[in-house]
């Protein structure tokens, strides 16, 4: 319910923007393919006392600010989480819980079921265009299992299958790359923060 809402948000806002108003997509403050993203793949080590309130991270084509809602499915939200409450943020990374929301497409995505799972986040792996940090990789873990101190969710056909260290512990989980496709589609792409 929430990500039709959001997506309607989204369509409103478009069709207001492109149709009534005649707004382009590229600005003076938006990069284009023109310009270098050679930053954005450029991992930094940030100091314990760095601003923090320059500190956004990527959801789709946009650059925000400790998100609601993420997902990597950006075309139909098939999977993403939402409901997120961040805990810490920091250009040295994040921490949150959130509720992992799929589609399980079956018998199609059309009519399939939407099953959650509430998970632990964390925004790692930081980059710096020299104004402001990005966190580029979230780090998503079911609840049950890192409060259980079990590696694995428990499922054998789970969807968090991935293997990763945080916080001195082998756990199971999904790794996402939130900057990948807000790198991948310059035309799309929203504003850089100034």
């Amino acid at each position: 319910m929430k990500t039709s809402s959001l997506l309607n948000k989204l369509f409103l806002f478009t069709f207001t923007c492109f149709v009534l108003s005649g707004c382009t997509i590229n600005s003076e403050k938006t990069i284009d393919s023109s310009n270098s993203l050679n930053w954005i793949d450029e991992f930094i080590e940030v100091q314990e006392n760095s601003d923090s309130e320059n500190v956004y991270t990527f959801v789709c084509e946009s650059i925000m600010k400790k998100p609601e809602t993420v997902t990597i499915a950006c075309a139909d939200f098939g999977e993403e989480v939402l409901d997120i409450k961040w805990t810490t943020w920091g250009a040295r990374g994040a921490k949150g819980i959130g509720i992992h929301s799929v589609n399980d497409c079956l018998p199609d995505c059309a009519d399939g079921t939407r099953v959650t799972t509430p998970v632990y986040l964390w925004l790692k792996g930081t980059t710096t265009d020299g104004k402001s940090f990005y966190l580029n990789n979230l780090f998503i873990v079911p609840k049950v299992a890192y409060d259980n101190e079990s590696s694995a969710s428990g499922k054998k056909d789970s969807q968090f299958t991935e293997e990763f260290s945080l916080e001195n512990r082998n756990l199971h989980g999904q790794q996402w790359n939130l900057a990948e496709f807000w790198k991948s589609s310059p035309k799309l792409r929203g504003n850089i923060p100034e």
